[in-house]
Parts: C-alpha cells; sequence; structure tokens
C-alpha cells in the first residue's frame, strides 16, 4: 500500500571555522532569533491545487517533526506525519527540502495531504474521504522538536514537543459557484454552476460504487469553468437501492436532456460524460446508445456490463458473473480477481458490450490504474484500444499508470485503499501504491481538464 523506496539525497556544506570561534559557533548553532512562523501560499487556493508551506525562525540544524490531520467524522480522522532537518538558517520548505521519515519520503510538497492515513477513533472502518458534502475541509497542523513518529504525535503535545500550530483551509467550492439540487423528472444529483454569465461548457460525472450523491468533483469542475451534474443513480431516494440491481438507461437519456436544455448549459460541442468505476462502463453506454455526447472520460471503468445488468429500449445488457472468491490477509476482497473474463479479443461478442468505439464523432480518453484491485482496469483498457483500433477510430487517448490503483481522484485528497460495499458486505480492495499512485491522480487530473476543455470549450 504504502512504498518506502524513495532515496533522500542530503547535501552536507562543511565550514571551517578559526579555531578560537568554535566554541561560540557550537552555542550560538541551537539558537533562533526570531519567532518561528509558517508561510502558506497561494493562501487562497482549491484542493486540488498544489501549495508551498514553508517555515521560518526555526531552530538551525536540527531535527523537526511535521504534523498533520483531518476530522472526517466523529469517528474517523485522517493524519500523516513528516520528519525534516532545519537549514542553518533555520527555514524549511515542503517545495525544496526532503522529508527523511514519517508517511513519505523525499521532496514532496503535498505529501502530508496525499500520504494520509485514516485512523479510527471507534476501532471501526474507517469511513471514506472525500465524502458527500462540499463544505471546506480543515487540516490542522503542527510542527514539533525532534523526530517523533505518528503515534506520539497524536498525543496532542503530551511530550511537550510542539513548536506551535496552525490550520489550513482547502476549499473544494470556488468563488461564486451556485450549488443547485435537482430533482426534476426523476432525476436525483447536484448541478454546479462556475461563476459569471453562461452559458458554460456541460459535463455530467457519475462515481462507481459508492452510493448517493458525491459532489466535490463537481463542484471542483465547475471552479474550474464547467457546468457540472454530479448524478446518482443508485441508494439514494427513489434510485435503485442497490448496486446490483437493473439499472433502466432511460434514466441517463433523461440526465443528458435535462442538460441539453438547461439556459446556462453550452450545447454547441455536446455533453461531456465523466465516469469512474460503474460510472465510467454507464458513460460508454450512453456514448454508444444516445445522441448529444460530445466526448467521454472513463476511469478505471469495464467496457462492459458489469455488478448488474443494464436495459435500454427493451434490449437488456446482462453483467458479468463474479467468481465467489477468499478474502486476503486484511479481510478484504480483490475483486478484479473475481471476473469470469474471456480472451480479450472475444470480449466484444458478449451481449453486454456497448460497441462505443462505433461512434466516431465523440473524443475518448481511458484511463487506468495499473495496480487497479477493483476492477481489471488494464485488460478493460486493453479491450477498449484494441475496438478502436479495429475501428479506425480517429480520437482517442488511452493512458495507463504502474501503481496506481483504482480510487483515482483530483489530486491532493488522501488515499483510498480499500472502501466497504454494502452490497457485498465486506470492504473492496482498492490497489495503488503511494507515491506512484498520488502522482497519477495529479497527471490524470490535469489531462482530464485538459481534455474537456480541447472538446467542450
Amino acid at each position: 500500500m504504502f512504498c518506502n523506496n524513495a532515496k533522500c539525497i542530503f547535501r552536507f556544506r562543511i565550514q571551517k571555522l578559526p579555531l578560537q570561534r568554535k566554541e561560540r559557533a557550537a552555542i550560538v548553532r541551537g539558537l533562533h532569533t526570531a519567532s518561528p512562523s509558517v508561510t502558506v501560499s497561494p493562501e487562497q487556493h482549491l484542493i486540488d491545487e498544489t501549495i508551498n508551506i514553508s517555515f521560518q525562525g526555526l531552530p538551525t540544524s536540527e531535527d523537526i517533526s511535521l504534523y498533520a490531520s483531518l476530522s472526517v467524522s466523529n469517528n474517523t480522522i485522517y493524519e500523516s506525519s513528516a520528519n525534516y532537518r532545519t537549514s542553518l538558517s533555520g527555514t524549511l520548505d515542503l517545495t525544496k527540502d526532503c522529508s527523511i521519515g514519517g508517511t513519505y519520503c523525499g521532496i514532496e510538497p503535498m505529501g502530508l495531504f496525499w500520504s494520509m492515513r485514516p485512523y479510527s477513533l471507534a476501532k471501526k472502518r474507517p469511513l471514506r474521504y472525500p465524502n458527500t458534502s462540499v463544505e471546506t475541509p480543515i487540516y490542522n497542523l503542527s510542527l514539533h522538536k525532534g523526530k517523533v513518529d505518528l503515534l506520539d504525535l497524536r498525543k496532542k503535545n503530551s511530550n511537550g514537543s510542539e513548536i506551535f500550530k496552525f490550520d489550513i483551509p482547502r476549499p473544494i467550492l470556488g468563488p461564486g459557484i451556485r450549488r443547485i439540487p435537482v430533482r426534476s423528472n426523476g432525476l436525483a444529483g447536484t448541478l454546479f454552476l462556475p461563476a459569471g454569465n453562461g452559458p458554460h461548457p456541460g459535463v455530467i460525472a457519475m462515481f462507481g460504487g459508492y452510493p448517493g450523491v458525491r459532489e466535490y468533483k463537481g463542484a471542483l469542475l465547475a471552479s474550474h469553468g464547467f457546468a457540472a451534474l454530479v448524478l446518482g443513480y443508485f441508494g439514494f431516494e427513489h434510485l435503485p437501492k442497490s448496486l446490483l440491481d437493473t439499472l433502466d438507461l432511460e434514466y441517463f437519456k433523461k440526465a443528458l436532456n435535462f442538460m441539453q436544455q438547461h439556459n446556462e448549459v453550452q450545447n454547441e460541442n455536446g455533453i461531456g460524460l465523466l465516469g469512474i468505476c460503474k460510472g465510467g462502463t454507464i458513460a460508454l453506454a450512453m456514448a454508444s446508445l444516445m445522441p448529444g455526447v460530445g466526448c467521454v472520460i472513463c476511469i478505471n471503468a469495464s467496457v462492459h456490463t458489469v455488478v448488474g445488468d443494464c436495459k435500454y429500449k427493451g434490449k437488456t445488457y446482462p453483467g458479468f458473473e463474479i467468481k465467489p472468491a477468499k478474502l486476503d490477509e486484511n479481510g478484504r476482497l480483490k475483486l478484479a480477481r473475481t471476473f469470469d473474463l474471456p480472451a480479450p479479443e472475444k470480449l466484444h461478442y458478449l451481449p453486454g458490450y456497448f460497441n462505443f468505439e462505433e461512434q466516431h464523432t465523440i473524443p475518448y480518453l481511458i484511463i487506468a490504474g495499473m495496480d487497479d484491485q477493483c476492477v481489471p482496469s488494464s485488460y478493460q483498457a486493453m479491450v477498449a484500444e484494441m475496438r478502436l483500433i479495429e475501428s479506425k477510430h480517429p480520437d482517442y487517448e488511452i493512458v495507463q499508470y504502474p501503481g496506481a490503483g483504482h480510487i483515482l481522484e483530483p489530486p491532493n485528497f488522501p488515499f483510498c485503499f480499500e472502501m466497504y460495499q454494502g452490497d457485498f458486505g465486506v470492504a473492496l480492495d482498492m490497489g495503488g501504491c503511494l507515491p506512484m499512485h498520488s502522482h497519477a491522480e495529479k497527471d490524470a487530473w490535469k489531462r482530464q481538464l485538459d481534455f474537456l476543455s480541447d472538446n467542450l470549450k
């Protein structure tokens, strides 16, 4: 889950002093004249942006530790730590200096955020973050003397090591973003509209095996200039109760129509679709069956119906059968290993396959984590590429990331290595290895925003 193979390179500078000054230099070395302070820049930023955290007025050439925590619920916190050594001038800059221990190693400006690990105060499986809210998360950070491990830092300065503490708010909603619940015509979702006069390019965002409406990605898309509808499709209000229930794709046609007819949504280039896991499969189905789709981003998804059937206009698209499997030593199910998959060149003959590759006017961005333990994403990406090549599709991109797992979020969110899935009654192993997973998220998010801009704006 967490890789510790990062190499730290240290450069020592030895300064020769006259003999009569050595004693004085030894005394001065451990002192600082200014009060410790921290600078966070830019001060105003979104949660998907990289920030620079630097410290001044620290003890010189000494070991210090950073601790970060984020309260997710009454029972769950996410936390991280890092050990550093201050400079000869008593400064520390996370964009330039190397962590020598903790939850990450190396020069990682955002390591404190993406390396956060969940801790359950109730000794239960931790709650996944981010949850359904777009409330601004407040990260609590503290600076400590010496090399202190995570368990000691959690004790809230019981050993007297704390130098000072501070908070960093990381907004999900940009200034002026409008949040509008959508409950018309049987839909259940939330529309986020950018600041300023429209119309704005439109995107429908769909998640995978997590019930309800998870709004944060729509809020971030709106903050980047897109009118984004986050669409729920099971486990919420009047929607199907289970991920395993048959989905009527007419519901998603209604969502497409809603965006096409909205007076603040630009429709000249069609509506973009962004889906992860089963949401990605639905996006491919919509592209193959419905007019008005402008482009598709498919993340760690199957190109074939999976875990439950789909139906549309009297036709049923049956899902894959899942083979029984044992839980691993951590009590998690590696769902990707339970799919009864045919040879890649034969998958498109199955009745649950969607012929998305035949839509030559729709650009595709297909993203796969090569360590995905929930969906066999590399296999699915290979099938997609074979079909797109065979159909001579003119506009697509396949991107696979070594070490990346299933939950590819916008950058700098805490790493999600497992998720409890109520319909299976077990925790699912999401796969992924830090820091590779985090680096993949940063690259993938930029690709998604560029792809949507290129094809919709």
